[in-house]
């Protein structure tokens, strides 16, 4: 599979110059040290994962890492490997992008190797499940995970007297009593789509039929007839919701809900250091998304933010395992997870923020979901369909006839992506 990829790529690419791991004898660079590239996709965490690698690169004599963290990362590594210019390691997030990418031939399995065991194994298992050809080889090492679920102020559940909710009747029960009382249970800033996604997914990680995505990319099925009660119910916390809700940005919203206008937002872990940043007094956590009614199937949805890869074609493997382990390591993993408030998908470190310490429990025990989003197909636009289902609702359009037209929408544009990426 890889030589016929690269026999194809290479037919209109010129093969650049100067790949992974050179030997580097000037005075002025590595000082003889043998270099690897660690190519990065995130320029959130640029400042503090250069600290490591100065710190990696002064505490041993061999091996010189240089971090390469571009803007459009995905796009400059397509680029790159079109070329047969492989980076040593990749230091990515787990996107539909990469998804793809790592079945394309260029990366060593790391399945069997020692730096695996550093992994939580339920995050292995969703790069593991990609797999096209061998479903044991493990193509990257997942390191750092966010995670969604319901983002509350403590302050006034505490003054209410409210117990977290633990089945989805409990909680939809907690949000009418107070709507009831006068109060608003969710803020929403839909006037960003990007942010209804979250309530969606949440609830469609749990709820859709097994095997969903294989069988709809197969034809097997469809969203009519497998996800109507997965939107009437992202329906009806809407019904929960501030009147405003597509009108009002994510920027503003957190600024809202920092000022105690609300008692819940559906969002992820990274929402947390926003609100933080609007009122640093707001004392707010999160719970993992009640969607079942049996509270031992509720999991949290997750992603990997950070992965690491290496190339087969690099030079100095010996040099890249040994940095990656530097990075797997208690002390500097749990300074990473700290800084960059992430959470933990290895074994030496964890998070212990209470914001978000509970997530990071369902992940010590293995109770976790990807993120149901995963499954839409590279340039299918969900959210425009998502949008218009919003709008409708909010406009009065009767609740079966918006859910109808949403899913017909949503089945329509996912089979035109899939014929385009054919």
């Amino acid at each position: 599979m890889r030589k016929r990829l690269l026999i194809m790529l290479l037919a209109t690419a010129v093969i650049a110059t100067g790949g992974c791991g050179k030997s580097s004898s000037g005075e002025g660079d590595a000082k003889g040290k043998s270099e690897i590239e660690l190519f990065s996709s995130k320029s959130e965490n640029q400042e503090f994962l250069q600290t490591l690698v100065d710190e990696y690169n002064e505490g041993q004599d061999q091996f010189q890492v240089t971090l390469n963290a571009p803007a459009d990362a995905e796009t400059v590594l397509k680029t790159r490997l079109a070329k047969g210019d492989i980076p040593d390691i990749l230091a990515f997030n787990y996107s539909n992008v990469t998804r793809e990418i790592l079945q394309d031939g260029f990366w060593v399995d790391m399945n069997e190797d020692p730096l695996a065991q550093y992994c939580y194994d339920e995050y292995k298992n969703m790069i593991k499940a990609d797999n096209k050809e061998d479903s044991d080889a493990l193509y990257g090492l997942p390191y750092a995970a966010n995670a969604g679920g319901v983002i509350y102020n403590v302050d006034k559940f505490e003054e209410a007297g409210l117990d977290i909710p633990q089945t989805w009747d409990e909680f939809i029960d907690l949000a009418k009593t107070l709507k009831e009382n006068g109060e608003t249970p969710f803020l929403f800033p839909f006037k960003d789509i990007w942010t209804a996604k979250h309530p969606f997914v949440y609830l469609e990680a749990i709820m859709q039929p097994d095997n969903f995505e294989a069988d709809r990319k197969a034809g097997k099925t469809t969203y009519v007839g497998t996800h109507e009660e997965i939107a009437d119910r992202f329906l009806t916390i809407l019904d929960y919701a501030q009147d405003d809700y597509m009108g009002l940005s994510y920027s503003d919203a957190n600024k809202a809900f920092a000022n105690g206008e609300a008692y819940m937002m559906i969002n992820g872990n990274w929402v947390i250091p926003e609100i933080k940043k609007a009122n640093p007094d707001c004392n707010v956590s999160m719970f993992a998304m009640p969607v079942s009614n049996n509270p031992e199937e509720n999991k949290v949805s997750t992603g990997i933010d950070v992965m690491f890869t290496l190339s087969k074609d690099c030079e100095n493997m010996d040099g890249a395992k040994d940095f990656i382990d530097f990075m797997m390591q208690k002390e500097q993993a749990q300074r990473y997870m700290d800084d960059q408030f992430a959470l933990s998908a290895v074994n030496t470190a964890t998070q212990e923020d209470p914001s978000v310490s509970v997530l990071q429990d369902y992940i010590s025990d293995g109770k976790i979901c990807m993120f149901a989003d995963m499954q839409i197909p590279n340039g299918m636009d969900f959210d425009s369909a998502l949008s218009q289902f919003c709008l409708n609702y909010s406009n009065g359009m009767d609740r079966d006839e918006a859910i109808s037209q949403f899913l017909a929408d949503v089945d329509e544009k996912f089979d035109t992506a899939i014929a385009q990426n054919q």
